[in-house]
């Protein structure tokens, strides 16, 4: 699951770069490869090992590849409407719940971009695109009326009211967490910058904030010249995309921050959507580097993309070496969870410090011995030799007199 999870991220890389430049790669220049560096120092960033670390949070690089590979079919190919039709259903089949903010943002970015798509581009998206999602929906209606599956709701999710628990002074983190920490996570604020950090994390959200004035100001005001076809879906994509980050970012925002504070904003997992923004960055340096109207224009742009490249380059030498480090922290760590883990199998009675991720530990020793014998009986989890010789691991303690090759597999008896 993790290395498809990266898959997917290398593949999201490719795509965007493909997209944005609105060329065969065979033609691609020196812009095209900054482009493509920029977007993978920012998509596939060290900034948070969770990513790679814990394979459900990888795996979310799949749905944005979906997303993306939808706003461009919507943008490059919007006079096809059975495309549209089909493309909008796959979408909603796929993605679920998660397919109204990507609809919603490419057709936001037609509505904010007035002066780089047709009405006709609108109309048709908005109809085709919205009868796809439609009919997705209805599809899951059917399923779940044969099926007899009803959708649940999270228990303590009735009488909540999100909207009522944002009106906080605190509303301003929303905007500043996500940005700062799409550059350098809060883990490792202290690690590069010391007791400058929080300076640090300022500074950033400063900039971006700035970045994020600019990026709206040319889409919406500075850029009404007749440009070609592929300026046009450089700048459509460009702007879907950074939609798609305000998107997320408010569904976090309404979903967690009333459970969990706004502090909840800092969760690794997150660090994967807030670097949407970067991405959608780098593609608008790129579209003014390639097609703004004047040439001091597109030579200061392309300036900037060139020592942004450089800075995100530095940058990520200094995360990838605090990752590093990491994993050889976290590998000690799953070592002692794996060595715990055939403690509690040995004697589910027995009263053990367990690691946070060890929830077996919460249970009585019943349900503890009932869930481990399970384990060791199908060879499941830690308990499989295949799994134990990939990652060098063995929960069983073992005795200067046994053989090393020999692998245990009996159950803890019922009645012990």
């Amino acid at each position: 699951e993790g290395l498809f999870g990266t898959a997917s991220g290398i593949a999201l890389v490719l795509l965007l770069a493909r997209a944005a430049a609105a060329k065969p790669v065979r033609t691609w220049s020196v812009p095209e490869a900054w482009l493509l560096a920029a977007l993978a120092l920012s998509l596939l960033s060290l900034n948070s090992t969770n990513l790679y670390t814990w394979a459900l949070a990888g795996l979310w690089f799949l749905p944005i590849l979906v997303a993306a590979a939808y706003m461009w079919l919507a943008i490059a190919f919007s006079q096809a409407r059975m495309l549209l039709l089909v493309s909008s259903f796959g979408l909603g089949v796929i993605l679920d719940e998660v397919a109204y903010p990507v609809f919603l943002a490419t057709l936001g970015a037609l509505v904010l971009a007035p002066h780089w798509r047709t009405p006709r581009q609108l109309i048709i998206l908005l109809c085709a695109g919205g009868a796809g999602i439609a009919a997705s929906r209805l599809f899951y209606w059917f399923v779940g009326a044969i099926s007899g599956v009803a959708s649940a709701v999270p228990p303590g999710a009735e009488g909540t009211s999100p909207l009522t628990s944002l009106l906080d002074i605190s509303l301003w983190k929303a905007v500043i967490l996500p940005l700062s920490d799409s550059v350098v996570h809060q883990a490792n604020l202290t690690p590069l910058f010391g007791t400058a950090g929080p300076t640090a994390a300022a500074a950033i959200a400063v900039l971006l904030t700035i970045a994020h004035t600019w990026f709206w100001w040319r889409i919406v005001f500075g850029l009404r010249q007749n440009p070609p076809a592929g300026a046009r879906v450089t700048t459509l994509l460009a702007a879907a995309m950074m939609l798609f980050y305000y998107a997320l970012v408010a569904g976090i925002v309404i979903q967690r921050v009333p459970v969990f504070g706004f502090e909840y904003l800092h969760q690794p997992r997150y660090v994967l959507f807030y670097q949407i923004n970067l991405a959608a960055l780098a593609i608008m340096v790129y579209r003014e580097c390639q097609y703004a109207s004047l040439a001091k224009v597109r030579i200061r742009s392309g300036v900037v993309a060139v020592l942004l490249v450089l800075a995100l380059c530095g940058l990520q030498f200094r995360l990838s070496v605090l990752a590093w480090e990491h994993a050889k922290y976290l590998s000690i760590y799953v070592e002692a969870v794996s060595k715990t883990m055939g403690r509690l199998a040995a004697d589910p009675t027995a009263e053990i410090e367990c690691a946070d991720i060890m929830t077996v530990c919460q249970f009585e020793p019943k349900k503890r011995r009932e869930l481990l014998n399970l384990l060791i009986l199908k060879q499941l989890n830690i308990f499989s030799p295949a799994f134990q010789s990939f990652h060098r691991l063995d929960p069983w303690p073992r005795s200067e007199t046994e053989p090393e090759n020999e692998q245990r597999t009996e159950a803890v008896p019922a009645s012990k």
